[in-house]
């Protein structure tokens, strides 16, 4: 058994800033990222929604969100496979 140190896990705060100073740079040089962006979205929802959690709170909405989505079971089946 995988045991993940929760402690060190990144915070949705962190990251959400993070993704700003990403999309703030892109968007100094006129690049677009969708991906970015999308992500950012889905963050800023969680971090709003749950609080300031750790970033497996944005999995577990995915997976709430759409557990039949291609991308999410991508995603997510790894993760659950290394906490059991």
């Amino acid at each position: 058994m995988r045991r993940t140190n929760r402690q060190n896990a990144k915070k949705i705060g962190r990251t959400n800033k993070d993704f700003r100073f990403i999309l703030d740079l892109a968007r100094s040089e006129d690049a677009h990222m969708p991906a970015a962006e999308a992500a950012f979205q889905v963050n800023n929802s969680v971090l709003h929604t749950d609080g300031d959690k750790d970033f497996s709170a944005v999995m577990r909405y995915m997976q709430m969100r759409d557990e039949s989505s291609r991308v999410a079971k991508a995603v997510l089946d790894p993760l659950q496979r290394a906490e059991h």
